[in-house]
């Protein structure tokens, strides 16, 4: 089910399929914004799929329970990291950016929840971690990465998984040079 949706109707309720369901969630990701503000970052990504696959629906619609549940897993992970008072609000909307293609990988490869070295989990680890206690006026280029790296992410990602693993290097490689200045 999509949320605590209740569908009265003598029609029986159809089942997202799952490419549907990311090909779905790909139109969620290219309707976003270009330009994200801090009120973005905890963006209802599960009421706007809802009102996507009702919209797109001759007939009442609703996700499978496993898809239901990985929805859930991975909007928690990002309250989780949006909720942290160290993480500045102009990083949380660029990271909270995310979520919808995170999302994707998620359903796509099963163990996105079960391998803390999967690639997209080190990216997002990456970015918001890098992202602590930054301020504007001692950026030293690392907002500007963090939004390069997400608009990557946001332009770049049909449903390869592998894309992170470069994303990531590059990242890392970022953050080691930063740190050694």
């Amino acid at each position: 089910m999509l949320g605590n949706q209740v569908v009265q109707s003598d029609t029986p309720l159809q089942v997202v399929a799952p490419a549907e369901l990311t090909q779905l969630l790909t139109r969620l990701q290219q309707m976003q914004p270009q330009v994200a503000d801090a009120g973005e970052a905890g963006t209802d990504v599960k009421g706007n799929l809802a009102g996507l696959i009702q919209e797109e629906a001759e007939s009442p619609r609703a996700l499978n329970r496993a898809d239901d549940d990985v929805i859930n897993l991975l909007s928690m992970l990002f309250d989780f990291i949006l909720d942290d008072a160290e993480l500045p609000s102009e990083i949380k909307a660029r990271v909270g950016r995310l979520q919808i293609p995170l999302l994707k990988v998620a359903l796509l490869d099963k163990a996105f929840f079960n391998d803390q070295e999967h690639p997209a989990r080190q990216l997002l680890n990456s970015l918001a971690r890098a992202g602590i206690g930054w301020t504007r006026e001692s950026d030293d280029g690392l907002f500007g990465r963090i939004e390069q790296v997400v608009y990557a992410v946001l332009n770049g990602f049909p449903d390869d998984v592998t894309f992170f693993e470069q994303l990531n290097a590059e990242f890392a490689a970022f953050v080691a040079e930063r740190e050694k200045r």
